[in-house]
């Protein structure tokens, strides 16, 4: 009897550390959300962004959500110096991969694949001048990851 009193008691514990874990993770969620719209809205903004209906809204918000994620876990491989640059959302953060192939004249594999593996529009190969004078080429101009 006792010990079966002790299990129910050990898996009570454990049902409500999982219940305290789940509602922590689900905040960390929300919170994440909550930034990332806020982030959205002064993209938007930046870039003067604007969509047709509340469905384009919620689509181009989705591909921007996941470039974000894509660019938070590069510049995090950045910082352990995992890669050596830094990259972050342009104007192109809610377009897909398709988009881009179509509205940069991808017509052959070797443009596909490089825009596939080095996420560089072959659009934009010349050198581009930054505030200060120093160069840039031109395969950094509008990079998408």
């Amino acid at each position: 009897m006792r010990r079966s009193a002790a299990l129910l008691a050990a898996t009570a514990l454990l049902m409500l550390l999982v219940a305290v874990y789940m509602s922590i993770a689900s905040y960390r969620l929300r919170i994440e959300e909550e930034e990332t719209r806020q982030i959205f809205v002064e993209w938007k903004a930046k870039y003067d962004k604007s969509y047709t209906s509340i469905g384009e809204e919620e689509f181009r918000y989705a591909v921007f959500k996941k470039t974000r994620r894509i660019v938070d876990k590069h510049n995090a491989e950045a910082d352990a110096g995992l890669q050596s640059y830094r990259v972050g959302l342009n104007i192109f953060a809610d377009s897909t991969k398709e988009e881009m192939s179509r509205s940069c004249f991808i017509h052959g594999p070797e443009e596909e694949a490089l825009l596939s593996s080095a996420k560089v529009c072959p659009c934009c190969r010349g050198t581009i001048i930054q505030a200060g004078g120093s160069t840039i080429p031109g395969q950094m101009k509008h990079s998408r990851i």
